[in-house]
């Protein structure tokens, strides 16, 4: 075995701490970058997003209609808020009989025909002619998991084609949560 010399000694010694040092502050670079990605993951997923959800439907020969919504409702783990709603016939100016009530509801309102649907499931309703617009305060119109949106024309013209639109956002339940308990 051959001798080494003390520089060599000290030199070896001084590149294995700073290569060390090295490994020590890459892995804490490392750490620091998946904290901060962690954080944004997680503020990305609570940023709420707004939504626009549209339906037709064709009244029957009592006049009456039951528009379903496409998208129907919030996934699992998330909370609608409706922010308006415009029913009418098939453009703004065309005129069609008929008025509207507003509904929340995890049961499909299409299979009660003209029965009149459960009074707890009743968001809003209003007497005025169509087409009509809606507009709602936070929290004031909201859908939970399960729960779909449906428009409920009563009186209408048999064979008159109805449309709506909502548009509202989309929170993931746990933002919705942190923004109501401020």
């Amino acid at each position: 075995m051959t001798a080494v010399e003390p520089e060599a000694q000290s030199l070896v010694a001084t590149l294995t701490a700073k290569l060390g040092m090295s490994v020590d502050l890459g892995e804490q670079q490392l750490a620091e970058a998946r904290e901060m990605r962690a954080a944004m993951d997680a503020m990305t997923v609570m940023q709420p997003v707004t939504f626009r959800a549209v339906g037709s439907a064709l009244a029957d020969a009592a006049g009456f209609a039951v528009i379903q919504f496409s998208p129907a409702g919030p996934d699992q783990g998330h909370v609608w808020e409706i922010q308006n709603l415009v029913v009418g016939g098939d453009t703004f100016s065309t005129a069609a009989a008929g008025t509207p009530e507003f509904y929340a509801s995890a049961m499909d309102l299409r299979s009660l025909g003209n029965t009149s649907p459960p009074l707890t499931d009743v968001v809003d309703a209003t007497t005025v002619t169509l087409p009509t617009l809606g507009f709602y305060s936070r929290g004031q119109f909201t859908l939970r998991p399960g729960e779909r949106l449906y428009v409920r024309i009563v009186g209408g013209t048999e064979g008159q084609q109805y449309a709506a639109v909502a548009r509202g956002i989309d929170y993931q339940e746990g933002a919705n949560k942190q923004v109501t308990s401020l």
